[in-house]
């Protein structure tokens, strides 16, 4: 072959001399009807060697002829009418590979980047490192070349709501073995395709370096992009594309077909807007989908997982953060010794009317502003906690802690702190470690619908939190009350009374001590004095309003301390 010097203008590379002359060898030895029934030519040779396909880099077969060539009866056999392998140059297995691979250029398939392992019989390089042989056409391949119909209901799970999906192994001959999850079912060809990969199933298939899901983005900007399921985003050109997802002339391939790259149930079983890869589109700034695929497990060869929109509206099994600007508006759960850490830099709302529930030994890390409207809840035994210039903002109302007269802030035998407070005409709850973590929030009040609520008050015993609160129907208050026996974790609704109503049309700013055991005592202003009430049993029952002993001059603003 080294007589072949560089080709001169019009010729891929010295390999296509040689094509053109031993093709006219057959041509004279055989005749030009030997052609007649010829589609391609596949041309085997022992060694080209370095330089001899192109002018650098050792090549071990290329899918072209190099030149068009024509018989003597006319037929034409163009630039891409075939190709030319090195038979045995490496050894039987990575010739196996190369003779399978630029077949499959005839088929009509593309070269997938240098390192896509041996996923892909169609990678741009041969991997063959420990002698593999002939690795599998990926799920992408086998949709190119139309063997697989990602339309066809039979074969491919089109997902377009939240949903369970069961796949079969990508080779088995019936069942659902794959899945098409649209993010927008307005833009049907920006979605992820989902295969079931298993060793045990096919001879190819035994060449992955693991049993599980492969994710792959198609979207039409990448050429090949897989989500490998311990990412590294960014990379150097950011756009949310992982280390086998890249355009078909990017020089950032980060990866080489790895364990860690499927998803399955003893690895990274999630894949959301808050894990490495996450599922934004691909995009110079953050463009969420909003879309999780989660609980991913396996039976036997078959796997599982749900398919959940707004997945900020879910539940967090791995550690996680919020790195977008976000609105939510659905139940969040964290499982218990998770993490999950709005980043720094970024605002997330909570409103409607969700909870957020941080199992025991879970912890909300505010990096940057965490905003709670007063109708979330925030309860489960773990803890919010604000970090460096992170901020929680829980009212913007002024008169929150309005009125001197009236106890906020109380603390319980444990050393926990508990805080009630107005936000838009309602009274809300805080509890706190004495560190600051928050460990519950909720509404105590019970809506708008009745009345404006505000000036609440606070105090402790031993496990019981007592609170109570005025609440304007228009031109009257009535004086609210309510408790927690629970150290503030629950608050049935039973436990809300109100134990004195028409009070009058000065706003009352009602007080309450315990001054002993089963013992309460709620002052308030009237329309011309002070009055107040009793209970013996921990308010389930109330005595009649009665008015507190007077010198004659108005009293205003009632505030009460125990003294022993």
């Amino acid at each position: 072959m080294n007589q072949y010097q560089q080709s001169p203008q019009g010729y891929e590379g010295p390999f296509a001399i040689f094509v053109k002359e031993m093709l006219q060898k057959v041509e004279n030895e055989y005749g030009s009807a030997y052609f007649d029934d010829v589609n391609r030519i596949m041309m085997m040779i022992t060694d080209g060697g370095t330089g001899w396909y192109y002018s650098s880099g050792n090549y071990s077969g290329v899918g072209l002829l190099g030149v068009q060539y024509t018989t003597a009866t006319g037929k034409v056999f163009g630039y891409f009418g075939g190709g030319v392998n090195s038979e045995f140059a490496d050894g039987e297995n990575p010739s196996k590979w190369t003779v399978c691979h630029e077949y499959g250029h005839f088929l009509g398939l593309d070269d997938f980047p240098t390192t896509l392992g041996t996923y892909s019989l169609m990678q741009n390089t041969k991997v063959n490192d420990a002698n593999e042989g002939v690795t599998p056409l990926s799920v992408k391949d086998v949709i190119n070349l139309g063997w697989l119909n990602v339309n066809d209901a039979t074969r491919v799970q089109t997902v377009t709501a939240n949903t369970s999906v069961t796949l079969q192994p990508l080779r088995s001959p019936t069942g659902i073995v794959a899945a098409k999850v649209l993010p927008n079912p307005n833009f049907p060809y920006d979605y992820f395709l989902i295969a079931n990969h298993q060793r045990s199933t096919n001879v190819y298939d035994g060449t992955y370096p693991a049993d599980g899901l492969l994710i792959w983005h198609i979207e039409g900007i990448s050429y090949t992009d897989i989500e490998c399921a311990v990412g590294t985003d960014p990379i150097a050109n950011g756009f949310n594309k992982d280390h086998l997802d890249l355009p078909k002339t990017d020089p950032n391939y980060h990866g080489e077909g790895l364990v860690s790259d499927f998803f399955n149930q003893s690895g990274q079983s999630q894949f959301t807007p808050w894990t490495n890869p996450n599922t934004d589109y691909v995009g110079s700034g953050p463009l969420p989908t909003n879309l999780a695929v989660t609980n991913i497990t396996s039976n036997g060869n078959s796997m599982s997982f749900d398919v959940i929109y707004n997945f900020f509206s879910g539940t967090i099994t791995v550690d996680s953060w919020w790195k977008n600007s976000l609105l939510i508006t659905g139940n969040v759960m964290l499982n218990s010794g998770k993490t999950l850490t709005l980043l720094s830099g970024t605002s997330t709302f909570i409103t409607g009317n969700p909870t957020l529930t941080l199992n025991p030994g879970a912890t909300l890390y505010v990096d940057g502003t965490l905003d709670i409207d007063r109708n979330v809840t925030i309860t489960g035994g773990g803890s919010v906690i604000r970090r460096g210039s992170g901020k929680v903002l829980v009212t913007n109302s002024a008169s929150a802690l309005a009125s001197n007269n009236s106890r906020k802030l109380a603390r319980d035998v444990n050393g926990n702190y508990h805080l009630v407070f107005e936000t838009v005409g309602e009274v809300c709850y805080e509890k706190l470690t004495n560190n600051g973590a928050i460990t519950e929030f909720r509404r105590l009040s019970n809506g708008l619908a009745d009345g404006v609520k505000s000036h609440p008050c606070i105090y402790t015993r031993d496990n019981n939190i007592f609170v109570v609160w005025q609440k304007n129907t228009g031109s009257s208050h009535d004086i609210t009350f309510h408790k927690s026996t629970d150290y503030g974790a629950t608050w049935p609704t039973s436990n809300r009374k109100v134990p004195a109503t028409n009070v009058g049309a000065n706003p009352p700013l009602p007080v309450i001590v315990s001054p002993a055991t089963n013992q309460l005592l709620v002052v308030y202003r009237t329309a011309t004095n002070l009055s107040y009430l009793t209970s013996s049993n921990y308010g389930n029952t109330w005595s009649a309003p009665a008015a507190v002993p007077s010198s004659g001059t108005a009293g205003n603003s009632p505030t009460l301390a125990v003294t022993t």
